[in-house]
């Protein structure tokens, strides 16, 4: 028998995030969250999005044992912006037992439609689309990002079983980094500098950074609203981005470009695979985890590409060569050999051309799933 609790307490909002530790034990793909991060995104006094998403979360006991757990949240903002009324599943991981894994979608799907009329339920999808989303459908034994969702295989089969089909697809590559900068791509950059008044902006400091992260995802909401899933994102919600990742990334991977009157157009973000840096820091920055953070940012063979983003105006006109060759620059000065793509929409045919001249393959593909309900 199951039985579904919602989570209403510290303790539980506790055992939801410890839930995932446990399935994933031991598991050398996963790459595990901060815990105190998962708690505030959770939490409806720290989340950003709560002041205009809803959301809940359950927690399924099959036999009395802890076996489950799923989100639900209605964000007002996408629906709007795809004219559609949604319930988003989210942070949904359960044993291989089709009993608890339908009895999580039911109370998604019954919360949505009983509270808000949804008539469609998807996912797995966050707040916004810089939370994590796209179920793992391939690649189970290539190692993840840092920024991605991990899960086992068994969980296509019971998305199938309950009735749920695909909605969209991500791609995600992994590539060699060039040992020398393509002189193709370099001399497009150069040009576009010197004759079209282009910077680009580099930074050594955290602090000279921190100052443009506002202006930089206001490009992001310009670029990105087009896309699957997106919505804008508020002030306040910014400022949270920036305060998790900003922060504590190395600032020389961060590439701005700002035309000729210092309005920023472009913006590139990636950092040094911190994979295995989360592996062992086991979800806690705290004693040691950041030890292992800080060394993976300077002691690496792999960089994580994280976003880029250029006005809509300005793409398909080379803006993006002044930021790729910045950043294949910093990556050689590390000594990096390899890229992580992250995920892409399979049909964004834009950012896929960005690796075109890369020894690359496609590793990994995630999937948002779709049911009327």
């Amino acid at each position: 028998m199951v039985e579904i609790k919602t989570v209403e307490t510290k303790k539980q909002r506790k055992e939801f995030v410890d839930f995932l530790f446990k399935l994933y034990k031991g598991n050398k793909y996963w790459a595990p969250p901060f815990k105190a991060s998962e708690m505030d995104k959770i939490s409806q006094e720290k989340q950003a999005a709560h002041k205009f998403c809803k959301s809940k979360y359950f927690l399924a006991y099959k036999d009395g044992k802890l076996a489950g757990r799923v989100g639900a949240i209605v964000n007002p903002r996408t629906n709007e912006q795809w004219n559609e009324n949604c319930v988003r599943f989210t942070r949904f991981d359960f044993i291989d037992d089709y009993e608890v894994s339908g009895a999580l979608l039911k109370a998604v799907e019954e919360w949505g439609k009983a509270e808000f009329g949804a008539d469609k339920c998807h996912g797995p999808l966050g707040y916004s689309d810089l939370d994590q989303e796209g179920m793992l459908i391939e690649g189970f034994e290539e190692m993840g990002t840092f920024v991605t969702l991990y899960n086992y295989s068994y969980y296509v089969a019971h998305m199938k079983h309950h009735g749920y089909m695909k909605e969209t697809d991500w791609i995600e590559y992994r590539f060699e980094i060039p040992q020398k900068l393509d002189k193709r791509i370099n001399t497009i950059s150069q040009m576009l500098q010197k004759k079209a008044g282009y910077k680009l902006l580099e930074f050594t400091k955290s602090k000279d950074l921190l100052k443009y992260g506002e202006k930089m995802f206001d490009v992001w909401n310009m670029a990105y609203i087009v896309l699957f899933g997106a919505a804008m994102l508020d002030e306040a919600q910014i400022d949270e981005i920036v305060k998790e990742f900003i922060g504590i990334v190395n600032p020389e991977f961060i590439k701005l470009v700002a035309d000729k009157d210092d309005n920023i157009v472009a913006f590139g973000i990636c950092f040094p695979s911190l994979t295995k840096a989360a592996q062992k820091a086991k979800g806690n920055l705290l004693p040691f985890g950041l030890l292992h953070f800080l060394r993976a940012l300077k002691k690496n063979d792999t960089l994580d590409m994280y976003l880029v983003g250029v006005l809509p105006e300005l793409q398909g006109k080379g803006i993006n060569a002044i930021l790729i060759d910045a950043i294949m620059a910093t990556a050689l000065k590390y000594n990096l050999k390899y890229a992580e793509s992250n995920p892409e929409l399979e049909d964004n045919e834009k950012v896929q051309s960005q690796w075109k001249g890369f020894d690359k393959r496609q590793h990994r593909r995630r999937r948002c799933w779709q049911k009327e309900i």
